[in-house]
């Protein structure tokens, strides 16, 4: 359905214009609603508010048959403006908001004269709900089990280019758990990676809530760790990690007090802490 305006520009179609009051594109229980106007019908110039309703990704294994059923997929309102010409496609903006939960923006080209090539700039945020990976598991089964992931915000920057997909920066945050990561990838056949991961946690209490086999040694303390890789013919990694406050309990033994700092590389480890074992000094190195 669609019901709008036309003005065809009189014998000149490129001054020609559209405007769209309303339509609506169904395909079975999907369902998209659009408004917006176009400038010059040879080479559009585009600006167009879109809205997909919720619906299930059962109702896409018609046209996607490897998807998994029974996913719902949140209502999605996308705000773009574009140029689209004979020889590629600008996207002056592209703004969604994903079921209050997910937001972004996108912009970049898209050619396909002389050559297909595509330059794309993404900045992502995202808030996943608390979780227990066990449901997700029974879906996916490659998903382990007994996670449980409490509400975390999700950030990413990327540009992506059929050579090189550049992570600018990228976050994720749960209480006082914080993984921040930034580097590039190839993915050509010729495969190669380089970037930097930064994890902080400011309670090691969270971390064991996470995992059920951690909670019986009752984690507390505050840890970091920070580490450049690189991959290509070979794997090379460099950083290190460090800890304070530590303290845990297994086996009828306390540990309290730890402080410790680890320098690791690929082919090398070199680790010392020390703290105290059920009240006694204790002093360890690697």
């Amino acid at each position: 359905y669609a019901k709008g305006r036309t003005a065809l520009g009189g014998w000149d179609p490129q001054k020609g214009r559209a405007e769209i009051e309303k339509a609506t594109l169904k395909a079975g229980k999907i369902s998209t609603e659009l408004k917006g106007s176009l400038e010059n019908l040879v080479e559009p110039d585009a600006k167009l508010a879109l809205r997909v309703k919720t619906f299930s990704s059962t109702d896409l294994k018609p046209y996607f048959p490897a998807i998994p059923a029974r996913i719902l997929l949140p209502s999605m309102d996308i705000d773009t403006a574009f140029k689209l010409t004979a020889k590629d496609l600008l996207i002056k903006k592209l703004d969604f908001q994903a079921g209050g939960t997910a937001s972004g923006a996108l912009k970049g080209r898209v050619s396909w004269e002389p050559a297909f090539y595509y330059y794309l700039s993404a900045d992502i945020k995202a808030q996943t709900p608390e979780l227990d990976t066990t449901e997700v598991a029974r879906k996916f089964r490659s998903v382990p089990k007994h996670i449980k992931i409490p509400l975390a915000d999700i950030t990413a920057r990327l540009n992506i280019t059929p050579a090189k997909i550049q992570i600018l920066s990228a976050g994720v945050t749960a209480k006082s758990l914080k993984i921040s990561a930034s580097g590039q990838f190839t993915p050509s056949q010729e495969f190669a990676a380089s970037g930097r991961l930064t994890m902080t946690a400011g309670d090691l209490h969270d971390l064991g809530a996470m995992f059920a086999p951690l909670k019986e040694y009752d984690l507390k303390g505050k840890a970091s760790a920070e580490a450049s890789l690189s991959m290509g013919k070979a794997l090379q990694v460099k950083g290190t990690a460090g800890f304070e406050g530590l303290a845990a309990q297994a086996a009828d033994m306390q540990l309290s007090g730890f402080k410790g700092r680890a320098d690791f590389s690929t082919d090398q480890f070199m680790a010392d802490a020390d703290g105290k074992l059920d009240g006694s000094a204790l002093k360890i190195a690697v």
